[in-house]
């Protein structure tokens, strides 16, 4: 985004300011802080190299279980973000033409049936990949143990294999902590059985 600013030749100094805004449904930072921003500085001295590109991330969840003081403009647009529908919103949209408008185009949208049917295409594709990749990860656990149980103990017999591969994540995870203390095939049982 910055470097597009400018076209070849151009000085820096025609650089404007860049401040790129993360929502994120979900807690990413390890801060307490449902907001949080970030620009660029030196690692050593903590010195700010400039204040062209500033980074903020905004947590909902966080933000849900903090102090909320609808008085703040922020605060009355992250309620309306993390829950649209929730009743206060209604009680915002009365005197916030914003939250108002905002709500009448989110109407606008859930009742255009072609768009509706897009998104929900679009959250049902997103499922199935991340239920893909999930079952992928799986996959590349089980089959990882089979390897590793194979070596330390030369031969895994066909059966023991199979139930592997039908094995619960958390299963597997246990068998992958437990192998180093494993002496025999046999020890193995207890775990798949």
């Amino acid at each position: 985004m910055i470097l597009s600013q400018l076209k070849k030749g151009e000085d820096y100094s025609a650089l404007s300011r860049t401040i790129t805004i993360n929502i994120l449904n979900f807690n990413y930072l390890d801060e307490d802080n449902f907001i949080n921003n970030y620009l660029y500085h030196n690692k050593k001295t903590k010195k700010m190299l400039c204040d062209l590109c500033e980074i903020i991330f905004i947590e909902l969840p966080k933000f849900n279980i903090a102090h909320k003081d609808y008085n703040d403009k922020l605060h009355r647009w992250l309620t309306f973000l993390a829950n649209p529908s929730g009743e206060e919103i209604h009680d915002m949209a009365k005197t916030d033409g914003e939250i108002k408008e905002a709500m009448d185009v989110l109407y606008d949208i859930s009742s255009d049936k072609e768009l509706r049917r897009l998104i929900d295409l679009r959250e049902l594709a997103i499922m199935d990949e991340q239920n893909r990749l999930n079952g992928a990860n799986k996959e590349g656990k089980s089959e990882l143990l089979i390897m590793q149980l194979t070596k330390k103990f030369k031969i895994l017999p066909d059966e023991y294999k199979n139930k592997i591969m039908t094995l619960p994540e958390e299963k597997l995870e246990t068998i992958g902590m437990e192998i180093f203390d494993m002496e025999s095939i046999e020890d193995l049982k207890k775990y798949i059985n």
